[in-house]
């Protein structure tokens, strides 16, 4: 019986000291496989390797800190570090926003305009303004007077009257595009008039200040001149809109028909 334990026991010994061996070289063959990965990248990259620190190893946004070590490492020219800091910031972001007190600080430690630029571009960017629910427009009144006269020149008076949700700070236009009453756009005659696509409109740009905003006090006015059509009477129509900057249609408003006689 005295053997049996013995022999265990002596097996027991045997396997805690293979596998101390085990991890002992583990460890020797992990320690040389770092150290064999450290010497490329100092044969490569010199003794700038480890300019940006450990946190280059796991590809994580640069701080503001990172940035100021790196620029005030004596491992490398100065010129050197700001092209690797630059395109360390370029691959992998930045965690901080570039404001006007960052900047002259980073210019202090060193930064040239090429490293700057990279920081501004990476730098998060203000969120766009989105409304909190889908923005609308209703229209309250809509009043046109005609044969009016402005600035010596005989034309229509257009008066509306609408209210627009969820749009605060968001900047937009009201736009009224004149057609024929089959949907067909009139050309403008002169640019003042003339949209983009040189379709004949008027309108104004809107900035609303609150989530309900009304407006009663809008006037656009319309010269005759600007209808440009043969004589007879034509059929016509205003397509009225609320839109973003961009184009986009926010709400289509009812159409206003009516007939225009020329001679």
């Amino acid at each position: 019986m005295k053997q049996i334990v013995k022999k265990l026991q002596i097996t027991k010994f045997a396997l805690i000291f293979s596998v101390c061996l085990s991890l002992a070289l583990f460890g020797i063959f992990s320690v040389n496989e770092a150290a064999a990965q450290v010497s490329q990248l100092r044969n490569a990259e010199g003794a700038n390797a480890n300019l940006l620190g450990k946190r280059a190893a796991k590809a994580s946004p640069l701080s503001l800190a990172d940035v100021l070590t790196g620029l005030r490492s004596k491992k490398t020219s100065l010129a050197q570090r700001n092209k690797l800091l630059a395109s360390a910031v370029k691959e992998r972001g930045i965690t901080f926003k570039l404001t006007p007190e960052i900047e002259k600080e980073i210019k202090t430690a060193g930064a040239n305009s090429v490293l700057l630029e990279a920081i501004r571009q990476k730098s998060p960017k203000p969120p766009t303004p989105v409304p909190a629910a889908n923005p609308s427009g209703v229209m309250n009144a809509f009043n046109v007077e005609h044969n009016v006269f402005i600035g010596g020149k005989k034309g229509m008076l257009i008066r509306p009257d609408f209210t627009v949700y969820n749009l605060k700070n968001i900047d937009s236009q009201f736009v009224i595009l004149f057609e024929t009453n089959t949907g067909r756009s009139l050309k403008a005659v002169s640019s003042d008039y003339a949209g983009t696509t040189g379709s004949l409109i008027v309108g104004d740009f809107l900035t609303p200040c609150c989530e309900v905003s009304s407006y009663k006090d809008l006037r656009s006015f319309l010269p005759y001149a600007e209808l440009n059509l043969g004589t007879g009477n034509h059929e016509l129509r205003m397509n009225i809109n609320l839109i973003y900057n961009n184009g986009t249609i926010i709400t289509r408003f009812d159409y206003y028909y009516f007939t225009f006689r020329v001679g």
